[in-house]
């Protein structure tokens, strides 16, 4: 194994050694044919550089950070607005109902405040309309009372409508 490499690197520095001998002179150090080197064809200049201009980079559409929010907080809103719907309708007491009237009325201000948007923003505004209509068929409810459910189904169905305009 010893001689093998050795054989390997003795062969390497001849070769190396012999390259290098046979570039020796080859060209000057100005990018130019040495003096006394024979060529098969004429010398021409080298050919023009041609540069490709690089593409100009295309303007990226702006993002409107308050769109963006008002959307990611419809998506939020409207499941919420469902899903309190759903559970609602499934539920089997008047208890569990306020129950669920109270929570959809917690989670939706809590989605409504997070946003960062400003009180007086559409998709809020609107928002606040069903939470405003969700606590009062609690408190109602909590009265003994039989609230109707169509202002807080128009409310809600404004959160639709104005979802569906962005």
């Amino acid at each position: 194994m010893r001689s093998a490499r050795l054989l390997a690197t003795v062969a390497a520095l001849t070769l190396a050694g012999v390259g290098a001998a046979g570039c020796g002179q080859t060209v000057s150090g100005h990018g130019t044919l040495a003096a006394g080197v024979a060529t098969a064809a004429p010398t021409t200049s080298a050919p023009a550089r041609t540069t490709i201009p690089a593409p100009s980079p295309q303007p990226r559409p702006t993002v409107d950070p308050t769109r963006s929010r008002e959307q990611v907080t419809c998506l939020l809103v409207e499941a919420t607005i469902r899903n309190t719907n759903d559970r609602f309708n499934k539920a089997a007491s008047r208890s569990d109902q306020v129950s669920i009237l109270q929570r959809g009325a917690a989670t939706l201000g809590t989605q409504l405040h997070s946003s960062r948007l400003p009180g007086s923003d559409r998709v809020v505004a609107a928002g606040a309309a069903v939470v405003a209509e969700l606590n009062k068929l609690v408190n109602s409810a909590k009265a003994g009372r039989s609230p109707s459910t169509t202002p807080y189904n128009n409310a809600a169905s404004r959160v639709t409508a104005t979802c569906g305009s962005l």
